[in-house]
């Protein structure tokens, strides 16, 4: 017998029925479904583990046992991208090739209009670069310049024009999603420019894509990951439709096709999510008759997401980018943009653009990510993941198409209704602290000084047109613009902690409470511990503090606070905890709790109004 049989004798198949009962058995008697089952804002349910009879029945995992679409040609190899945004051609130029020495061999120009608008300069701006060795996008709002350019680039430079690889990116929809609509908008130019573009690509650039579908806008504006792919599927379709009718054919369209996703932090159905994709996108390409093996491989660009980028404590930044840089590459994204980390407040410098190239460097040349395709493929969780993100999305999806599809639905307003009230609950949640932003709602820098940058206000996002736009914003800005309040006082404000009686007690709130005022900007003096009230209030005033926190047990908060009281001269004066029977401390006057319930924001903001900051 051999020693693999012996192991397995050793160690017999445990049932679900059985792994279900010790369960239970441990919970003792508390919520199953409360306890272990985890469900995110997307809306299905998580459950604690899965097993092998739990993928049996897949669809996608039958489809893809066969097609392999989840397995890229180049194992799992991808592009490490860098935008450029100098407005300058020459200045464009020196930092792109700086970029490419350093790293980087996919190139996306911003280009400015204003300073980029002759054949000169855009041969100036690609001066030295090997376009057949690197992948180039070009972004902009003249594209069919951009495409008469190239042409005459690549005739010029003998250049075989089938070795040029990336994307003019085109996207009228992306444009009027975040800017507003017109009632009568009918984009007659912008398909018919599309149309132009896609028969210029095919004729001279097979490996040109020219249709940019941005499903970032989605989640920089608050929306589920769900929402995020029925929408860029939407998107996807109404551009095949409106195309069709202007005389080319899906098969003519698909190739010309480019998804840009943002990545955020949550890690595995991040995963799961560019996995959906793929399936989704084959799915959408039967319905429109086209066979599997005219649309080749869908092509996905991932960038990490701005929705969660922060100010405050920015080089947490960092941190969130690696994982998201994670989540993108083994979902098998194609190319990928890792946003440097003090984008949100100034313009990325040359260190924190070498952060962002780097991170990609090491996960490809020393964690070795390029080298298995689709790594997650097979995982009891993820495939699970991957199913309720396909499930989910493709029903949203046809709820899209039954209201008229991408844009009569964001005329109706049911794509805004639906982020928005997305984007309400997430803010509730940060608000609350169900949900973390390290540095931000939890466990902020209180010694930070404040950033010398301009915190954008939610109140200065404008809508042009008829139709409102979706609102993207960072879900940090109302706790960063609450803060900014406090850091630009002349003197910043103090939160003194009374810590008395019960040690365990008095420190577990007196470390909550400094957390707490953290995310205000507030200083927190903190102490060991006072003999009795008095004393502590005593040297409370002494300092000027106008905000006094007792940090103790429940049992002693009447008695302290009693004592407390008669010694105040205006301070305010609050309980760190929420205790059973608040009705004793009411009735002398306190009514300023904090605790793990409490709205984080609301409860800050009511504070700097008692203070005179707002």
């Amino acid at each position: 017998m051999t020693l693999e049989h012996r192991i397995f004798e050793e160690f017999p198949g445990i049932s679900k029925s059985q792994w279900e009962e010790l369960i239970l058995k441990d919970l003792k008697g508390a919520d199953y479904e409360k306890k272990l089952v985890w469900t995110p804002i997307e809306g299905f349910k998580v459950n604690p583990y899965y097993r092998e009879e739990d993928i049996q029945n897949l669809d996608h995992l039958q489809h893809a046992a066969s097609n392999q679409i989840f397995v890229k040609k180049d194992g799992n190899d991808w592009y490490i991208n860098q935008y450029i945004c100098e407005s300058v051609s020459k200045d464009a130029n020196k930092k792109a090739l700086d970029c490419l020495q350093k790293g980087a061999n996919s190139l996306s120009f911003h280009i400015d209009d204003n300073s980029i608008n002759s054949y000169a300069e855009f041969e100036t701006l690609l001066q030295d670069i090997l376009l057949d060795a690197i992948e180039v996008h070009f972004k902009g709002s003249q594209p069919a310049r951009y495409m008469e350019w190239l042409i005459a680039y690549a005739q010029n430079k003998n250049l075989n024009k089938s070795h040029i690889r990336g994307s003019i990116q085109y996207n009228p929809f992306s444009s009027f999603t975040c800017e507003g609509l017109d009632a009568d908008d009918t984009f007659t130019e912008e398909i018919s420019m599309l149309s132009d573009l896609i028969r210029k690509a095919s004729s001279n650039f097979p490996h040109l894509r020219v249709i940019e579908v941005n499903g970032a806008i989605f989640q920089n504006a608050g929306s589920t990951l769900v929402q995020e792919l029925a929408y860029s599927l939407a998107m996807a379709s109404e551009y095949i439709h409106l195309l069709s009718e202007n005389g080319l054919t899906p098969k003519e369209i698909l190739p010309h096709i480019q998804f840009n996703l943002a990545t955020g932090s949550n890690y595995f159905p991040e995963i799961a999510k560019i996995r959906a994709l793929r399936y989704l996108w084959l799915q959408l390409c039967k319905a429109y008759g086209v066979s599997e093996e005219v649309t080749g491989e869908l092509f996905i660009h991932s960038e990490t997401a701005k929705w969660n980028m922060t100010i405050y404590d920015a080089h947490v930044n960092l941190l969130r980018a690696t994982t998201e840089a994670m989540s993108a590459i083994l979902g098998g994204c194609n190319s990928l943009t890792v946003h440097p980390f003090n984008m949100a407040y100034t313009t990325p410098d040359d260190l924190s653009d070498r952060l962002a190239r780097n991170l990609q460097s090491i996960l490809k040349d020393e964690a070795y990510l390029d080298k298995v395709g689709d790594v997650a493929g097979g995982s009891y969780y993820i495939e699970q993941l991957t199913a309720q993100m396909i499930d989910r999305s493709w029903k949203l999806f046809l709820e899209t198409e039954e209201a008229g599809g991408y844009i009569q639905a964001f005329r109706k307003g049911l794509i805004q209704d639906k982020i928005e009230q997305t984007a309400k609950t997430r803010d509730t949640n940060y608000a609350t602290r169900k949900e973390t932003i390290l540095g931000v709602n939890q466990f902020p820098n209180i010694t930070e000084v404040k950033p010398e940058v301009s915190i954008p206000n939610l109140s200065k996002n404008k809508t042009d047109g008829s139709v409102r736009a979706l609102l993207s914003y960072r879900s940090s800005q109302a706790f960063e613009e609450m803060r900014h309040l406090t850091d630009i006082q002349t003197q910043r404000p103090n939160a003194f902690l009374l810590t008395y009686g019960n040690l365990a007690m008095r420190r577990a709130r007196a470390q909550f409470a400094q957390n707490f005022f953290g995310c205000a900007g507030f200083s927190v003096t903190d102490n060991n511990g006072f003999a009795n009230a008095e004393e502590g209030i005593k040297m409370a005033q002494a300092q000027g503090s106008r905000v006094i926190v007792l940090c103790s047990s429940d049992d002693e908060y009447e008695a302290l606070a009693a004592e407390a009281l008669k010694h105040m001269n205006g301070e305010i004066l609050v309980v760190a905890g929420n205790p059973a029977n608040k009705e004793p401390l009411e009735k002398l006057g306190i009514n300023h709790f904090i605790h793990v319930r409490s709205n984080v924001l609301e409860t800050l903001l009511q504070f700097q109004k008692l203070l005179g900051i707002i």
